[in-house]
């Protein structure tokens, strides 16, 4: 792609990309890492001409959420109630999930054939929903920390000696 001055790269990613959920950790890290990656990597490649963009899609109506695709342990700890419910939420979501995977692969289609796609693409309602409730619990938080943050930039009269 680099030699011929062009090409497309598109990641898929999930909302979970983006927010957390209790007992997802290592799923959210995997989608973080790849959010990250992408991100760098549109900035490194635009030079040449290749265009990034990343799908960040809500639930899809597939087989995802079943046992089968799912490494659930065979014990549990106590005390992780909220890790159990959320596990069985999403055990019981099969079938329920707003997302069509034919329509989620149109849209990919035509990010693929449009230059003017964002960088980040979330799909879904729900996708969408949370991804505006990270952004705006990110901002809050971001806010609340002000003060503190500014106060270790090197300067003569820190607020805090």
């Amino acid at each position: 792609m680099r030699a011929r001055r062009g090409g497309h790269i598109i990641n898929v990613s999930s909302i979970l990309g983006l927010t957390t959920f209790p007992g997802w950790g290592a799923y959210c890290a995997a989608k973080y890492a790849l959010e990250g990656l992408t991100g760098a990597l549109a900035a490194e490649v635009a030079d040449f001409g290749i265009r990034v963009n990343l799908v960040e899609p809500g639930y899809l109506r597939t087989d995802f959420l079943r046992t089968h695709s799912l490494r659930l342990p065979a014990r549990t700890a106590d005390g992780y109630d909220a890790v159990r419910q959320m596990t069985d939420e999403h055990l019981a979501m099969p079938g329920t999930q707003l997302g069509d995977p034919v329509r989620a692969a149109t849209a990919i289609i035509h990010i693929a054939e449009s230059d003017r796609a964002p960088l980040h693409q979330l799909l879904g309602s729900d996708s969408y929903a949370l991804a505006t409730a990270g952004v705006r619990s990110l901002t809050e938080d971001i806010e609340a920390g002000r003060d503190l943050a500014t106060t270790t930039d090197i300067s003569e009269a820190s607020p805090l000696s």
